[in-house]
């Protein structure tokens, strides 16, 4: 689905020793909580939250809790087009309890472990950090990533870390769309060499590189692109082995 649907919903998930499990995003958006789009197609926000656990990291919700924590956020997806209201989402957060064995999803994440409170609130303070600013560009392109900016704000209205709301402000500068470039990649199909072109933050395309780098060859990964630097955009699965020659659009020329 090209269009995002602006709803979204999170999943707090703890377990006895108040650990908590977050995923690291192959978007390149940070470390955060299990998250995913609601309407596009799921009947419910319950039904969605259940069905990204299971599809992010292998596990079987067994109880879900609604927060009360949620609203709108400006933060922008992966969707070509961001819908009526502009870039951002309506978000509702559940707590859930679950079962079964954490197999992260290799298509949707760089992995994922549990996190002590210490670290929860290590990762929110380098996201507050590069909302400050005190990372140059480069710098925070070379930094292991924070905590997903948006979720600043949800993890301190639970109580799971410490920030003040000037603090969440910062954090909330980095939902905002970052400025993009468009990219090429060639993609080695059956019947021959196909280019591909991807609109892409700094960020992003060094998440892109990782995921290359790092992922089974046999895997497949989602990405919005075009036949042409200009073209709309639309989401193409590949695989990842057939993918070579990440550039500049530019050189293209």
């Amino acid at each position: 689905m090209s269009t995002c649907c602006q709803t979204s919903v999170g999943v707090v998930i703890t377990d006895r020793t108040g650990r908590l499990l977050m995923i690291t995003r192959s978007d390149g958006t940070g470390i955060a909580p299990v998250a995913g789009h609601v309407r596009d197609e799921h009947a419910s926000w319950a039904e969605a939250a259940r069905a990204e656990v299971a599809q992010e990291t292998g596990l079987t919700v067994v109880s879900l809790e609604d927060t009360g924590v949620g609203g709108w956020r400006p933060n922008r997806c992966g969707r070509p087009d961001p819908g009526p209201g502009g870039p951002g989402h309506e978000w509702r957060i559940y707590r859930a309890s679950v079962v079964g064995d954490l197999t992260p999803s290799r298509r949707e994440t760089l992995g994922a472990r549990w996190y002590t409170p210490v670290e929860v609130q290590a990762l929110a303070d380098r996201t507050i950090e590069f909302g400050i600013g005190l990372y140059t560009a480069e710098e925070r392109d070379a930094a292991e990533p924070g905590l997903e900016p948006v979720w600043v704000e949800w993890l301190a209205d639970l109580g799971l870390i410490d920030a003040t709301p000037t603090q969440i402000a910062f954090a909330d500068r980095l939902t905002r769309p970052a400025p993009t470039r468009t990219w090429a990649i060639d993609f080695h199909a059956t019947d021959g060499v196909q280019v591909l072109y991807l609109d892409m933050s700094t960020r992003r395309r060094l998440a892109l590189i990782g995921l290359l780098a790092e992922t089974d060859p046999s895997g497949v990964i989602s990405l919005p692109a075009a036949t042409t630097p200009t073209g709309p955009r639309t989401r193409y699965v590949l695989r990842v082995g057939r993918i070579t020659n990440l550039r500049p659009a530019e050189d293209d020329r």
